[in-house]
């Protein structure tokens, strides 16, 4: 049996609008670090945003057990109209440095919904950077993560018909909050951030790096 997901996941629990007299134009999907919310969120305190923190972040894939996270989907693209969607890892990353700190997955481990549903980014690191340890190996992990959540958020029905019909698009980000910088590829195409020109590209050849476009591509 699966466990069971977190009241976070409930709409008045889990979901954050900023500026509220005027309809948000991005849902961001962040984790629940007090840290962030100091640090990059601050910034975006007066942007019409929809913020949905979740430990990890983690967005289980659709499945019936999970009707709370398809709701909380279709009130933001459906009801709310956001027009974009993005995932933001962090670094340094307490959850995920506790995903990897273990030999193998506990009993206690798959009771706890966090560590259940991030046992596939667990999986894909151990099989491709297996070579990388401490601060690179989280990295991964971080950013890994990401891109699994991404895959998951595209099996949602009002995710996969936004994005068909043109009318929504999907990013992925990286917050290092120790150089207090954002990272990703693309980000000229998010028109969120288009007003602020305050990102940055991972430098060539950097390992491993963001690009949601290396796997899971819709």
């Amino acid at each position: 049996m699966q466990p069971t997901l977190s009241s976070t996941t409930s709409l008045s629990a889990g979901m954050e609008r900023y500026a509220e007299d005027s309809p948000p134009e991005l849902l961001l999907i962040i984790c629940t670090d007090p840290n962030l919310d100091s640090r990059l969120l601050d910034q975006f305190r007066r942007e019409p945003l929809l913020v949905w923190r979740r430990t990890g972040p983690v967005v289980p894939p659709y499945e019936p057990d999970h009707r709370e996270v398809e709701e909380a989907m279709d009130h933001a693209i459906t009801k709310l109209g956001v027009k974009e969607i993005a995932i933001c890892g962090h670094l340094p990353s307490e959850p995920l440095r506790a995903l990897i700190s273990e030999d193998a997955p506990s009993e206690a481990s798959q009771r706890n919904s966090f560590l259940y549903y991030a046992q596939s980014t667990r999986q894909i690191v151990q099989e491709k950077y297996g070579q990388l340890q401490g601060d690179q190996l989280l990295q991964a992990v971080v950013e890994e993560n990401v891109l699994v959540q991404m895959a998951n958020l595209r099996t949602y029905p009002s995710v996969l018909a936004g994005m068909a019909s043109g009318k929504l698009r999907l990013h992925s980000w990286l917050y290092d909050a120790d150089e207090d910088e954002l990272y990703g590829h693309g980000f000229t195409q998010c028109l969120f951030l288009n007003r602020y020109q305050e990102f940055a590209q991972p430098e060539q050849g950097s390992l491993p790096y963001l690009d949601p476009c290396d796997i899971y591509l819709a």
